[in-house]
């Protein structure tokens, strides 16, 4: 994650969507010590609040990092929410995959992963994926399904990369 604290430090405007949880209160504390931005909420809880700020920091030109399998899970599951913000604010997602050679993961649903000191990391990092803002809403759940292809594919890029075991666990 210090490549994305170096960015922000570079002038980068990161925006975060954290949840609301005490589970965000970490992440939302390292963010913003790294000069980041915070929204904190959930899709089940202030998903409309979320949004709306979510919006009103994109128009500030700032980028929105999310994870995108919800407060819920199921893990990897991108969830329809970060598509329709980039159909709205017309912006591409960035589809995001990460890998390290040691690491602790937390005993919860997303099972969280907290490199260890010293891990090799791999981020890998694909094409920017737009949606179009005339894409009818009934058909935003292909988009889903290719965003969710892609990230999945650049997880298995970076555990390639550091010669992991090559399936992701559920």
């Amino acid at each position: 994650m210090t490549i994305i604290r170096k960015w922000v430090q570079r002038d980068f405007k990161a925006c975060f969507l954290i949840s609301a949880s005490v589970d965000g209160e970490v992440v939302s504390r390292i963010a913003q010590g790294w000069g980041a931005e915070v929204i904190r909420g959930s899709a089940n809880q202030s998903g409309t609040l979320a949004l709306r700020d979510m919006q009103r920091m994109m128009k500030e030109g700032y980028s929105i990092i999310t994870t995108a399998d919800g407060p819920r899970g199921p893990q990897y599951e991108f969830k329809l929410g970060a598509i329709l913000m980039a159909r709205i604010a017309g912006v591409p997602i960035i589809p995001i995959g990460c890998a390290a050679d040691r690491a602790w993961y937390f005993n919860r649903w997303d099972r969280f992963m907290v490199p260890k000191p010293f891990a090799r990391i791999v981020i890998a990092i694909g094409e920017p994926y737009a949606i179009p803002a005339d894409t009818p809403l009934d058909q935003l759940e292909l988009h889903r399904i290719n965003a969710q292809e892609a990230i999945m594919s650049l997880m298995k890029k970076a555990k390639s990369t550091l010669k992991l075991p090559l399936e992701i666990k559920k």
